[in-house]
């Protein structure tokens, strides 16, 4: 594995640790139970890794598409409805079936994100100068 990925994982799982903590300490203070909180933070983190997982699909798919470019916009549009479809049916599913509270679902899929966006700010920006 390549410096980069590692560092990627290493501040993913800084960033997201962090955030388990002050989520547990909020619910704590609401008087949430704790275990709850937790399957929440971890539901999120579910929709997030899955969205990346189909993200990482078209990606190969792209690649091996011979730099056909109706291919590659085909293969663009079939992969936000895609992430638009299992992002909707992820929080439809969590929602109705599971008695996790909503907001930390929604809120830890939020931060997963900016964290996402932000490690590629970092990373990202600086490789290409």
């Amino acid at each position: 594995m390549s410096d980069r990925l590692i560092n990627n994982i290493k501040l993913y799982l800084y960033f997201f640790a962090v955030f388990i903590f002050l989520s547990l300490i909020y619910s704590y203070s609401k008087n949430i139970p704790l275990i709850l909180t937790l399957k929440s933070v971890l539901y999120g983190l579910l929709i997030f890794i899955a969205l990346n997982a189909v993200d990482l699909y078209f990606y190969i798919r792209v690649k091996h598409s011979f730099n056909n470019p109706r291919i590659d916009i085909l293969f663009a549009f079939y992969r936000l409805v895609v992430k638009l479809f299992l992002l909707v049916f992820c929080c439809w599913y969590c929602f109705s079936f599971f008695e996790l509270n909503n907001k930390i679902v929604i809120i830890s899929f939020v931060i997963v994100v900016i964290f996402k966006v932000l490690i590629y700010v970092k990373y990202g920006v600086n490789e290409q100068k």
